[in-house]
């Protein structure tokens, strides 16, 4: 498919994007002098201009635990697959609204204790769990709207450029469970083109049938990655620590039970998609 194209760098198995014969040089994630050399490494780049500025070079050198080489590599795949990708994300407008016409993803209207936006994963609103082309294009745009990258209302910049990823896993079954090559597909994209952005990734309500899940997609999973995933189950306390009672009110009401979801009025809050709330552009 010409999606599977766009994405070929995403889908490929996860591996150290370090180059045979790259010589490598260790320095100081936070190193004002790593980060300039990186910026100045792949300025030439398309695209680096508009995209790259410190806070991002800073991300991919402690991604690459402060290997310059190998965060040059790694930058300069995101920014070729950004190229690609992004650059066709508004035509695919149409896809995203179908997929995500339940909330399954969904940018909070609230942050955590410390500022950070906030998005929550909803297995049990799966529904088009076989259209691995649409669910690619919807988790894409939700990163792009988490992290600043689509001008949206109500959505703050982070404080430290990163955010929560809340999965809830109430409802979770086989028949909603995706297929592993969308899996390792998002996982992929997570960790190879937004490295950093996730400050914890909590995951609420697993059952039994996810932890399998969880074991086969465990040697897929960066170590930088495994240290944020938090387990969850019926623990409002441990909720209370990110964030305020209000959203745990909210987080603690099953997913598309009570939670306000109305899909012309999330999309439009999105000022570069005027168009997903055109009667053209509803779906039906």
């Amino acid at each position: 498919a010409e999606l599977e194209k766009r994405v070929s760098i995403a889908t490929l198995p996860l591996s150290d994007p370090a180059k045979p014969g790259m010589t490598t040089t260790k320095a100081d994630p936070a190193s004002p002098a790593a980060v300039a050399a990186l910026m100045e490494r792949v300025a030439a780049q398309p695209g680096a201009s508009e995209w790259v500025d410190e806070a991002c070079c800073r991300r991919y050198l402690v991604a690459r635990q402060g290997d310059e080489d190998k965060a040059a590599a790694m930058l300069c795949e995101t920014l070729d697959w950004r190229a690609q990708f992004l650059s066709g994300l508004e035509a695919r407008h149409r896809d995203i609204r179908r997929a995500n016409a339940t909330g399954k993803l969904r940018v909070c209207s609230f942050a955590d204790r410390e500022g950070r936006p906030v998005l929550r994963m909803a297995p049990r609103l799966e529904n088009c769990r076989n259209e691995h082309d649409a669910n690619l294009n919807n988790l894409v745009y939700h990163m792009e709207r988490l992290t600043g990258g689509r001008s949206v209302a109500g959505v703050p910049p982070s404080p430290d450029g990163k955010a929560i990823i809340v999965m809830d896993f109430r409802g979770f079954s086989m028949f909603n469970q995706p297929p592993m090559r969308t899996s390792r597909a998002t996982l992929a994209i997570l960790q190879n083109h937004y490295p950093e952005r996730a400050h914890k990734f909590l995951l609420l309500h697993a059952p039994a049938l996810f932890h399998a899940f969880y074991r086969a997609m465990w040697r897929f999973i960066d170590p930088r990655t495994r240290e944020k995933i938090v387990f969850v189950k019926h623990d409002r306390e441990a909720l209370e620590r990110h964030f305020e009672p209000s959203a745990v009110e909210w987080l603690s009401a099953a997913p598309g039970e009570g939670d306000g979801w109305d899909a012309d009025e999330y999309f439009a809050e999105d000022d570069e998609l005027p168009s997903l709330t055109s009667p053209r552009a509803v779906l039906r």
